[in-house]
């Protein structure tokens, strides 16, 4: 079953975050982090939304959409304070966070084909299975029924960013196409766009 993510779910969706891409810069931060800021903001935050997967009573996947990745981003944002105690406290086990998180805000841009506005687009900000629950199909589900209520409310497309190989082929699967590139320091992530109407592009 998918639905709408509730404040209830918080623990099982840090949960799969932190077993599914441990190294993710999110993870990186901590279990307290991820429960106490990060999922509460995004559930509390007009410009995004989460979507689980439930089976047998266990939330299985989620995956997280900006409808707007700008307003998200800000309301994310707004939790500075949060956000610096964070690295603080995970500093001496991780002492790469800080170049990290610098890395992430100086990242550069760069589209194969223009795109205006992009960041009042709409996002698939993160999206995650429990290991041993991966290639069951949960995933794709989640993302074709949040696309399908972006594309509800009138969203033109949406993107997303991956900087693994396993990762843009699910997307491609799914219906995005490459765009660009973001580099971040020294990685780079694949920028891929699907669109509600290809003419709009």
């Amino acid at each position: 079953m998918i639905r709408l993510a509730e404040v209830s779910d918080i623990d099982a969706m840090v949960e799969i975050h932190m077993r599914a891409l441990p190294g993710d810069l999110l993870p990186r931060l901590g279990r307290a982090f991820l429960g106490r800021t990060f999922y509460p903001t995004v559930l509390g935050s007009g410009h995004g939304f989460i979507l689980v997967c439930e089976e047998e009573g266990r939330v299985r996947a989620y995956v997280i959409f900006a409808r707007e990745s700008a307003g998200l981003a800000r309301d994310l944002s707004s939790r500075r304070v949060a956000i610096g105690w964070s690295i603080l406290r995970r500093l001496w086990l991780d002492p790469r966070i800080p170049l990290d998180v610098l890395a992430f805000l100086r990242g550069r841009v760069e589209l194969t084909e223009p795109i205006e506005d992009r960041e009042r687009w709409p996002e698939l900000y993160s999206i995650a299975t429990l290991p041993g629950d991966q290639g069951k199909g949960f995933g794709a589900a989640l993302v074709q029924e949040g696309l399908r209520r972006l594309w509800s409310a009138g969203a033109p497309g949406c993107t997303v960013k991956t900087s693994s190989d396993r990762a843009r082929a699910f997307y491609v699967k799914n219906g995005f196409r490459d765009i660009g590139v973001e580099t971040r320091g020294a990685r780079r992530f694949y920028i891929l766009l699907h669109a509600s109407e290809p003419t709009r592009c």
